[in-house]
């Protein structure tokens, strides 16, 4: 048993990888549910700050829960074979921040598919209430297309300031880890 931290500590971390995705993604998608491109109502701050949160929160919840187990598994005397743990925690941590990258990606251009739907639901809205006077249709029309253009471009901020985020996130992760191996040593 006292070699096998590789084993059971990758197989938890790649279940507990792909469980705070899936999380994630749920989040986010029920986020999408309120998404809506009306004149009357701007939500650029829901677009931007309630995102933010959601993608943030989950990573940090991921890596203290991958961090306590890291202090489980070692007191349990379990040992990293063959590599240094700065190496093992390093790949680690890079998967994590690929992973979360990844699907920050995927979750812009859901995103951005719920974004056109709902601006295409404007759209109907806005011409079947003013098919009578054009001109005031047409401004209502310019001015919903301004709104989808403000939330295609947070949306763009959001997914870089998220996936360097979960990049640079990713490399203290991995620190976090490694001295969390080393301090459940220390207690033995």
């Amino acid at each position: 048993m006292k070699n096998n931290f590789n084993k059971y500590f990758s197989t938890y971390f790649i279940i507990k990888l792909i469980i705070y995705i899936i999380m994630q993604n749920t989040l986010f998608i029920m986020i999408l549910g309120k998404l809506s491109v009306n004149l009357d109502d701007d939500i650029t701050g829901f677009v931007v700050i309630v995102p933010l949160i959601v993608l943030i929160s989950v990573f940090f919840l991921f890596t203290y829960t991958s961090a306590n187990a890291v202090t489980k598994f070692r007191r349990n005397d379990l040992l990293i074979k063959k590599d240094t743990p700065h190496n093992y925690f390093k790949i680690k941590a890079i998967l994590t921040s690929v992973s979360f990258s990844l699907n920050d990606l995927f979750l812009h251009f859901k995103f951005r598919e719920h974004l056109l739907l709902a601006y295409n639901e404007g759209i109907r809205k806005i011409s079947m209430l003013n098919s009578g006077n054009l001109t005031y249709r047409d401004k209502l029309l310019t001015d919903l297309e301004v709104l989808r253009d403000k939330y295609f471009k947070c949306s763009v901020v959001i997914v870089i300031v998220v996936i360097l985020f979960h990049l640079v996130g990713g490399l203290f992760s991995a620190r976090i880890m490694v001295s969390k191996y080393y301090n459940a040593e220390r207690v033995h």
